[in-house]
């Protein structure tokens, strides 16, 4: 494998190298508690189980945010051990702790404020209630034992030995790094403690186009493959403080929005806050207020909407200050600063980081990963015109989409409601402009194309919901109105029929109502799909921010250069979008490196709750790309028990929402049998050389066995015989052995990955896209949008430039098995995923997070979204 001379990342993690050691804590669960607590737990159920765990999941939450140096809570369940219920790395507040699971009890079973689930009679039964009462009175001090200290190994000779050092190796270097001083670009600022994994510079020291702002510096370990050797990651991102707000009247915040309170000299807490829909205000969340008074009885908290009317007054680098960080989503609350760290920013702080483990007998080598010689990929088609690069190949296009719908003909619908209309500017026709855009595909105005476009504008389905006075927040009622409307205005279809629906976005809505939904969107999605419709909206709101600054660039206003800055995006993504969901890809099937090949993506979706209150499990979406048809199929036995063309399973997921009975259909379908058997199907039947493409997040690892690092350790000690297994539960494995037309592969994108610094040229950041190798893993780079430059010049950092830096994330590539393998086909592989994320006909000109079946997968998930 040959590699690029000279270039080279540097990983922004280090080796664990040492042992480390460290004390640790423990406070047991007395009996007489538990005890209790399972006759609680048993009274605010309506299902009678024998066996089950106690709902810890946001009292944990509770004691990590609010109590100093705690490490986690273990499950406890009926049987399970609880003399290491607790585990901190500092000796145990009992008192706090008490406290604290006094209120949790309150909140969660009295007042039924934690959890909506019907199943439980939290808050509406005395007899739970009374329970609940009598549980809070056992938590006394004289029924505790007194907490047990142990000096235990955490990690030796470059493994972990304790899983607590996961937790505990970086939070002891967030406790010794707190009131520490960093100097940043000639700022001299101190680092304060804002979470147990998490240090920012002081919320004062760092101006900009006046804004403050925050480093913040989380630390992580995480482990790599194939060995499972530790490492500590070190991840940098920018938190902006909020300026003052002109109108709060208007604002809405999500449920938890997380803010910060200094509390100390050194250390800042969260706290959340949101809207509340009983006092018609925002307010501090009642378990998280109670809870930091008790340990923080000192400090004196603002009302929330206090905090919003001047946030400049709470911010003055002392203690009981309260800031509220920027969210791009959150429109009202505001900033000038951009986000993002630069690689020169990114370098005075690693390698303050690195100094730091020197001093203190760590391990602190650098580690390089080597860019690898790409392979080329030749005779790719895009839908430019092969001869004229500037022209759009209409011809090729219709060829891929008759591939994607099985050569029927597509019907086009523009639905568009005339109050809509009518609040239009003049001097802007969106309705033409949609219809000369969509004709550079369709050529319907050419009138040699079979395909249809149908223009609605008297629709009224497209108007706010319906609400009664017995609608509550998700207006099931209205909802289902809308449904109901849907199914007499429309006719069901059978051929393939994409509707582009244009309407107001979702801020929109809430202005009308913050207590209850009227947003159309969902109603519209599932009502469409039950009429055979799949549906691409269009908000109006965005349309005109796109217009503006089309306008401002015509007019010489902002000249940014950007790529397409001639053509109004909104419009054009919105259609390829469109076109996405039917299943519209590439013609890739002349290349010969990808030509004969399926690319198989393997997507978990994970536990959701549908507007019904209903719990959909986790279930796999399998969607597999054959290059030789440019076709895309897909498998989800919530849909079928056999592939279908992939717009037809966005259809029938996007239908499912509107289903009340979904969890009975759950429990029919054998999820973990059937990716069993399909998997089978893809490996021991298939005639193809097949890529099989498995996302390694926390979802897909709990449900197929044999991609954790800890198991492809146990599967790599004997290198002679490279033997992997997928466990799809312990009774059902996929054997990779000897096999002569299957790749594997692995990847992560998350926070498991570290972010990286490239080497320097002179002065300057060389540009880094690319694939990079360390040890066994590849590292891919996306590139770089053309419109920026070639260097990062290292003078320059989001402090003082107003320039647009961008800083692409890594994907971590791990080939856990490849057939007949060596360093060329290996390579070969890698960079065919990597070409993938470049793949998708929406974007011309940047790269997918996943490669293209994964990052379908994904897509398809969404229509299962339910209201937020």
């Amino acid at each position: 494998m040959e590699l690029k001379k000279d270039k080279i990342i540097y990983p922004m993690m280090f080796k664990i190298e040492n042992k480390i050691e460290e004390d640790i804590y423990y406070l047991q669960l007395p009996k007489i508690i538990k005890d209790k607590w399972i006759e609680l737990e048993k009274a605010s159920k309506f299902i009678n189980l024998s066996e089950f765990n106690l709902p810890i999941n946001t009292l944990r939450k509770m004691l990590n945010t609010h109590l100093d140096g705690i490490i986690d809570m273990d499950k406890v369940s009926t049987y399970s051990n609880d003399t290491k219920w607790i585990k901190s790395f500092k000796e145990i507040n009992l008192k706090r702790i008490l406290v604290c699971f006094s209120i949790w009890i309150e909140e969660f079973y009295i007042k039924g404020g934690l959890d909506n689930n019907k199943k439980r009679k939290n808050g509406i039964d005395k007899s739970v209630n009374k329970l609940a009462n009598e549980l809070i009175s056992l938590l006394k001090e004289e029924n505790f034992e007194k907490c047990k200290k142990t000096r235990v190994i955490l990690f030796e000779n470059g493994k972990s030995v304790n899983n607590e050092g996961f937790t505990l190796y970086p939070l002891k270097i967030i406790h010794d790094l707190m009131g520490k001083k960093i100097n940043i670009n000639g700022v001299n600022t101190k680092l304060l403690y804002s979470s147990k994994n998490e240090l920012i510079t002081d919320t004062r020291d760092i101006y900009s186009k006046k804004s403050f702002i925050s480093f913040v510096i989380k630390l992580s370990v995480q482990t790599l493959s194939p060995k499972n050797q530790a490492y500590l990651n070190i991840d940098l991102s920018i938190r902006r403080w909020s300026n003052n707000i002109k109108n709060i009247s208007v604002g809405y915040l999500p449920t938890n929005k997380n803010c910060y309170i200094r509390v100390a000299s050194d250390r800042m807490q969260m706290l959340a806050g949101g809207y509340n829909y009983q006092s018609k205000k925002l307010i501090w969340n009642d378990m998280d207020y109670r809870c930091f008074k008790e340990c923080h009885i000192s400090c004196e908290i603002p009302e929330f909407m206090d905090v919003l009317s001047d946030l400049d007054k709470y911010n003055n680098a002392r203690i009981n200050d309260v800031l509220v960080p920027y969210k791009d989503d959150i429109t009202w609350l505001t900033t000038k600063y951009d986000a993002g760290v630069t690689f020169s920013d990114r370098d005075v702080i690693f390698k303050y980081i690195s100094d730091y483990l020197g001093e203190n007998g760590y391990s602190n080598n650098l580690v390089e990963a080597k860019a690898v010689k790409t392979v080329r990929f030749t005779n790719l088609h895009t839908f430019k015109n092969k001869e004229k690069e500037d022209e759009f190949d209409k011809e090729l296009f219709l060829k891929q989409l008759d591939k994607s719908i099985d050569n029927n003909v597509l019907t086009v619908e523009i639905y568009i409601d005339e109050e809509i209309i009518q609040t239009i500017d003049a001097n802007i026709n969106i309705i033409d402009e949609f219809k000369s855009e969509i004709s550079q595909y369709l050529n319907k105005y050419i009138g040699n194309s079979k395909h249809r476009i149908v223009f609605q504008s008297k629709c009224n389905i497209t108007k706010r919901l319906n609400k009664t006075e017995q609608s509550k927040k998700n207006n099931l009622i209205g909802f289902e109105n809308r449904i109901n409307e849907i199914n007499k205005e429309l006719n069901k279809v059978k051929g393939p029929t994409l509707a582009f629906v244009i309407i107001n976005d979702k801020e929109y809505y809430k202005k009308l109502d913050k207590d209850i939904l009227l947003d159309p969107k969902y109603a519209i999605r599932c009502g469409f799909a039950q009429m055979g419709r799949l549906t691409q909206f269009i908000t109006i709101e965005s349309y005109y921010k796109e217009y503006k600054r089309l306008n401002n660039f015509n007019e010489g206003i902002d000249n940014k250069k950007e790529e397409g800055s001639k053509e109004n995006k909104i419009i054009k993504s919105s259609i390829l979008d469109g076109f996405r969901q039917l299943g519209v890809v590439y013609d890739y099937s002349n290349n010969k490196r990808l030509k004969d090949k399926d690319i198989v993506g393997i997507h978990i979706s994970n536990y959701k709750k549908t507007i019904y209150n209903n719990i959909i499990g986790q279930f796999p979406i399998i969607v597999r790309y054959n290059v030789e048809n440019s076709k895309i199929y897909a498998y989800c036995d919530l849909v079928d028990k056999v592939e279908v063309p992939y717009w037809k399973l966005n259809l029938e997921l996007a239908a499912l929402g509107a289903n009340k009975n979904i969890s009975d259909l759950i429990k029919q379908n054998m999820s973990y049998t059937s990716l069993s058997r399909r998997l089978d199907r893809i490996v021991n039947k298939s005639k193809k050389e097949a890529i099989i493409i498995i996302d390694a997040n926390g979802t897909s690892r709990s449900f197929i066995k044999g991609i954790a690092n800890t198991e492809i350790e146990k599967a790599n000690r004997d290198i002679k015989k490279e033997s992997y297994k997928l466990l799809i539960k312990e009774d059902q494995i996929i054997e990779l052995n000897d096999l002569s037309n299957i790749s594997l592969i692995r990847i992560r994108h998350n926070n498991e990955v570290p972010s990286y610094i490239p080497i320097k040229n002179g002065e300057n950041y060389l540009q880094t896209s690319g694939i990079y190798k360390y040890e066994d893993l590849f590292y891919l780079i996306e590139s770089r949008p053309k419109h920026e430059g070639k260097v990062y010049e290292s003078n320059e950092t989001k402090v003082d430039s107003t320039r647009s830096f961008s800083h692409r994330n890594m994907m971590e590539v791990f080939p856990m098995y490849i057939s007949n393998k060596s360093e060329e086909k290996e390579l070969e592989v890698v960079s065919i995923v990597k070409k993938l994320k470049s793949s998708s006909i929406q974007f011309d000109s940047r790269e997918t997070i996943l490669p293209l079946p994964l990052h379908l997968a994904l897509k398809s998930e969404e229509y299962l979204y339910t209201i937020k």
